[in-house]
């Protein structure tokens, strides 16, 4: 079974989604994602406010 491929941009939307609302059953029920690539997204794409207002994702933070 080979495993699908999803882009940065698809992953972006996701956690988006999420951040606004949508619980991570009805993402995955709707977009045929599993739970486990849902958490990760979540965690790796969902945005942080500073203190100065500088709003970054975790994958930036892990970058500095």
């Amino acid at each position: 079974m080979s495993q699908i491929k999803y882009d940065e941009d698809f992953k972006k939307n996701i956690a988006a989604l999420r951040q606004v609302g949508k619980t991570q059953n009805e993402l995955s029920k709707d977009y045929g994602v599993s739970l486990s690539a849902i958490y990760r997204w979540i965690k790796l794409y969902s945005e942080v406010k500073l203190d100065d207002d500088t709003i970054l994702s975790e994958k930036q933070i892990l970058k500095r």
